[in-house]
């Protein structure tokens, strides 16, 4: 058993799937088959991207290994302060290596941040994007400069990461804009990486009366960011979310050429990103519409 607030969360969380599932069904029909393809298409990009690291990529260590007369790839490192054929080899190699990896924890982000959205929670969702769109970004540094990938591997300590980060600040972000989800990094700032008002809102619960001449005040968060007055604000958030996968699947191409296949590249991530504009905005003029009146 853990402690009775937990436990009660957790029942929470159960009985809440459900009623998440309804209420994105019932304000947008479309938003399952959505992260459907959404899912399907970061499975693709995993395998397309695993079938292009091909014995072809190591060939240039081995021949290395052979040339020098080492014993194995282990020693390269040692040599490549002085031959700039290892040195690059080396880059080239860890840069493959590393965005495989942070493709890797992209898939894996999106899943949890979906999880999470079903237990009406938006704060880790907003958060799991931004260390998203900041991998996608560092996929596309690495592929355009290699050596950053062995930069980013050789981080050992919070000082090491601190100096990564404050020098390539800048590039990351450009990246983000240009990938077209500079708003979706700033907008996880504001939600769920700092402690801004507008991130605590969404769970806020605050009561207040005044009894017997004294002013009594509740306040409380609430681990479910959902408001049942207006489901819509929830379903609006959530597809954002979804948004900023669609992007991020479309920017994959630049930041991992590796993955080339053209239907991947040229109808499916295009066809899911028109689908989840579309809902978008068919949920903005439900939106206003109830505004209205009408």
């Amino acid at each position: 058993m853990l402690s009775p607030t937990i436990d009660e969360l957790l029942q929470a969380d159960n009985e809440n799937v459900p009623i998440c599932k309804s209420v994105l069904s019932d304000h947008c029909p479309g938003f399952w088959s959505a992260l459907n393809d959404v899912c399907g298409l970061y499975d693709t990009a995993l395998r397309v991207l695993t079938q292009s690291f091909s014995d072809r990529h190591y060939e240039p260590i081995q021949e290395l290994v052979e040339e020098l007369g080492l014993e194995s790839d282990g020693e390269l490192p040692a040599h490549a302060g002085t031959n700039p054929r290892v040195r690059d080899a080396l880059h080239a190699f860890r840069s493959r290596e590393s965005r495989g990896t942070l493709l890797a924890k992209i898939a894996v982000l999106n899943s949890a941040a979906f999880a999470d959205l079903l237990r009406f929670r938006l704060s880790a969702p907003f958060a799991y994007t931004r260390l998203q769109v900041e991998s996608l970004s560092l996929c596309y540094l690495m592929s355009e400069s290699p050596e950053i990938a062995s930069e980013w591997q050789d981080i050992s300590t919070e000082a090491d990461g601190r100096a990564f980060f404050q020098t390539h600040q800048h590039a990351v972000r450009s990246a983000a804009r240009d990938f077209g989800l500079h708003d979706a990094y700033e907008r996880a700032s504001s939600f769920a990486m700092h402690s801004r008002f507008l991130g605590i809102a969404f769970g806020l619960d605050v009561k207040h009366e005044v009894a017997g001449g004294k002013f009594h005040q509740a306040i409380q968060i609430k681990a479910q960011e959902f408001d049942p007055d207006d489901p819509g604000l929830f379903v609006v958030m959530t597809l954002s979310v979804l948004q900023a996968q669609a992007r991020i699947l479309g920017a994959l191409p630049r930041a991992l050429p590796e993955i080339d296949d053209p239907i991947f590249v040229e109808q499916r991530v295009p066809r899911v990103g028109a689908t989840v504009e579309s809902l978008l905005r068919e949920l903005a003029a439900q939106r206003r519409a109830r505004g209205s009146g009408a």
